[in-house]
């Protein structure tokens, strides 16, 4: 039917590419005043928080799809199918409520009343043709925005007949998962760090 649709703030972004720049700053400072070794000290504890932003700020993300809602937090993951979804609403986040769970998304805030301001007067003044599409570069990653892709989603899925609306027995619920590749590596990376700074 369409595109995979993957929200995430810029913010986590810039923050994550600004840390980094910034570690490697501080690295080249290290190494050109003390040496070799505090620099590569430098580097590791710079690379644990550098890894540290980029869990919880870069790698949460909401993914909309024509096989359901996938969304991604810091310590877990949750891909709720469309047969399970019941509905998404705005709190202070966006949240995907499923037959047995309520998820809440982590990347998608709902959006201050200033941010809302700055965009009606974008649109106003781009005009349909110049607002970027839904999950494309440059598009909103607020509760509202993602709240109203998943739902045209699902409204197209139903129309085409793929979904009917109705819960069957034996029909796929939403399931989590822990991301355990990007914890563990945080976790190996703190340990090099802690041993290279006791060195």
């Amino acid at each position: 039917m369409g595109p995979t649709l993957v929200f995430r703030p810029l913010f986590g972004r810039v923050l994550t590419v600004a840390a980094g720049a910034l570690v490697v700053l501080v690295a080249a400072i290290e190494l050109v005043d003390q040496g070799v070794l505090a620099a590569v000290r430098a580097a590791l504890v710079g690379a644990v928080l550098v890894d540290l932003i980029w869990l919880t700020f870069w790698r949460p993300r909401v993914e909309v799809s024509d096989g359901g809602i996938d969304i991604h937090n810091v310590t877990v993951n949750w891909h709720v199918p469309w047969p399970d979804y019941r509905g998404a609403e705005c709190r202070w986040s966006l949240v995907v409520r499923g037959s047995q769970v309520s998820v809440t998304a982590w990347s998608a805030p709902r959006s201050s009343a200033a941010a809302a301001g700055l965009e009606r007067r974008r649109a106003r003044r781009l005009g349909p043709a110049g607002t970027p599409a839904a999950g494309g570069a440059g598009s909103r990653s607020d509760a509202e925005s993602v709240a109203a892709a998943i739902e045209a989603r699902h409204t197209a899925l139903v129309a085409a007949g793929h979904l009917d609306g109705a819960a069957r027995p034996g029909a796929p619920t939403a399931r989590r998962d822990v991301p355990g590749r990007a914890l563990l590596g945080l976790a190996a990376l703190a340990v090099v760090a802690a041993l290279a700074v006791a060195l």
